[in-house]
């Protein structure tokens, strides 16, 4: 008879008495563990276990219950030890909560090291925050401290970020709509006459001429001012204050021209909103109407009261929406950097009434 055939019935006693499903091996069925591979016999309230035992480890028992022959955490728990899987590659015999796995090793200025999970792929063994895992390789992104993520590859092989593979290969670079490109085509429909007024639109590359690899999200280039728009996702929270304010300083040098900074956060008040449509695709709304039109409605006065009044001196940087930007001024109050012109531009935090 073909192995997995049952030869008798199930006798395992039932309230009703004995089960007489067909066994399937050991004189059980399927349900009250009868088959050709082994059951868990650890015992719990309801009885043995009955889940299917992990092979190769030194008791028969489920994984949940210490199964298999990997090894297990022996940390001290107040029901034990914990026995939980010991991480591939760690220094001690313990799991990922109990400090097992590969740790970034970078020093800390307490005289420590980090001891943070370390990322898989990177060149270092280091954490998120210390700059692990595969990061962007292109030359743009080269001199920064922390590069971004590389979740492309060239048709070399080399790892780049987003930005760098649609502007080194766009015939690469598959659509990607991001909350960024809705906000600035926003502000674009509602200021189509900046666009006609610029003598220059710079979006998302360096400037012409300039000496700073610093990309803006969106730059008007007019006569004699200029007007940039930066899209805070989350408020950049994730970032140094000193380096967003060196950031708008060394591009405002490389226009050398006075203008104005719009720092417009999307996600303060639920302006914008995910959500997945039928066919599981996600996409971006509009989140909160009183509050998407109110940003844009102040965005554009700022704007129209700049273009219109004189030159100013200076580039001034406004924060939108107001509830997020109140009380935030550059870390260093006044930031300096020498023009193209040879003249200084100074960035003075303000509110534009």
């Amino acid at each position: 008879m073909p192995r997995g055939q049952p030869k008798h019935f199930c006798v395992q006693p039932t309230p009703e008495g004995p089960c007489g499903q067909r066994a399937a091996a050991h004189g059980r069925c399927r349900e009250h563990g009868g088959d050709y591979r082994r059951r868990c016999l650890h015992w719990t309230p309801d009885g043995p276990c009955q889940t299917w035992a992990v092979g190769g480890g030194e008791v028969r028992a489920c994984k949940k219950h210490g199964g298999g022959k990997r090894q297990h955490c022996l940390h001290p728990t107040p029901n034990g030890p914990c026995q939980t899987w010991v991480v591939d590659g760690s220094d001690v015999q313990a799991c990922i909560k109990h400090g097992g796995g590969k740790r970034c090793l970078q020093p800390t200025p307490r005289g420590g090291v980090c001891q943070k999970l370390a990322l898989c792929g990177g060149k270092v063994r280091k954490c998120v925050e210390h700059g692990g895992g595969v990061r962007c390789g292109s030359q743009a992104c080269a001199v920064m401290e922390s590069p971004p993520w590389a979740k492309f590859r060239s048709p070399e092989g080399q790892p780049l970020c987003w930005s760098c593979l649609a502007a080194q290969y766009p015939d690469r670079a598959k659509l990607k709509v991001r909350k960024e490109h809705l906000m600035l085509a926003e502000l674009q429909r509602r200021l189509p006459w900046l666009g006609e007024r610029a003598t220059e639109l710079i979006w998302d590359c360096t400037v012409p001429g300039g000496c700073t690899l610093k990309r803006p999200d969106m730059l008007f280039r007019l006569e004699d001012r200029f007007v940039q728009v930066e899209i805070d996702e989350e408020g950049h929270e994730d970032r140094n204050c000193a380096d967003e304010d060196s950031r708008l300083e060394l591009i405002a040098a490389d226009v050398g021209l006075p203008g104005l900074v719009l720092r417009l956060n999307p996600d303060a008040e639920r302006v914008l909103k995910r959500r997945r449509l039928s066919n599981g695709e996600h996409c971006f709304c509009v989140g909160d109407a009183d509050a998407f039109n109110g940003l844009f409605d102040a965005a554009e006065a700022a704007v129209e009261a700049f273009v219109n009044e004189p030159a100013p001196e200076s580039v001034r940087v406004l924060g939108l929406p107001a509830s997020w930007w109140d009380g935030r001024t550059p870390s260093n109050g006044i930031l300096c950097a020498p023009s193209a012109s040879g003249k200084t531009v100074l960035l003075v935090s303000m509110i534009l009434s």
